[in-house]
């Protein structure tokens, strides 16, 4: 699930989406396999991860959200205060506006989506539904919690998921990969 010595394997977020599309319709057909589901979740876990880190790396991504709201509002004030009688507005205003209004209200969720993409919780917790003992899901969840920043809620997941493994050399990997960057985070910090 969580391997490999690189960081990333793919050097751009949206190589993931066919991954995570054609992982759906294979979990549509075949939807009572709980790996299926963890590996969909961690599909999903590695494309918000990266795009997170695209997202730190450059401030046009991490503020395209909030620089397309600020564009259009000042387009609008613009157009308002050119013509602030609405009588005079042509018709050839009038639909650049709404065709402006439209647009802004059909990309926001584009954008949201694109910033912020699906994580990967929800197939974790229908992987557990469909077999309890998944150790691989209460690890996804236990991840996920971390990055949430719910060390009690991430223990307990951790737990679970050591207590449940069968193969605990994977685990300890997994686990030391985890110190590692949590040290490398609290030394960065603390040199800053």
């Amino acid at each position: 699930m969580f391997k490999g010595n690189k960081k990333y394997e793919v050097s751009d977020p949206a190589f993931y989406t066919p991954l995570i599309t054609k992982q759906k319709k294979h979990l549509r057909l075949n939807s009572t396999e709980a790996d299926e589901w963890v590996r969909l979740g961690a599909l999903c876990e590695s494309k918000l991860k990266m795009t997170n880190d695209f997202a730190k790396k450059f401030l046009a991504i991490r503020y395209s959200l909030i620089i397309f709201v600020t564009l259009g509002l000042l387009f609008f004030i613009t157009v308002t205060n050119l013509f602030p009688d609405p009588t005079i507005i042509s018709n050839k205003v009038f639909f650049l506006i709404l065709a402006a209004k439209i647009s802004l209200v059909l990309w926001f969720p584009f954008l949201w989506n694109l910033r912020y993409p699906p994580s990967g919780a929800k197939y974790f917790k229908k992987a557990l539904k469909l077999d309890p003992e998944c150790a691989d899901a209460y690890m996804g969840l236990g991840f996920i919690a971390l990055r949430r920043y719910q060390k009690k809620r991430a223990f307990d997941f951790m737990e679970q998921a050591v207590r449940l493994e069968r193969n605990q050399k994977k685990m300890e990997r997994e686990l030391k990969s985890i110190y590692a960057k949590e040290f490398a985070i609290l030394f960065e910090t603390k040199s800053d």
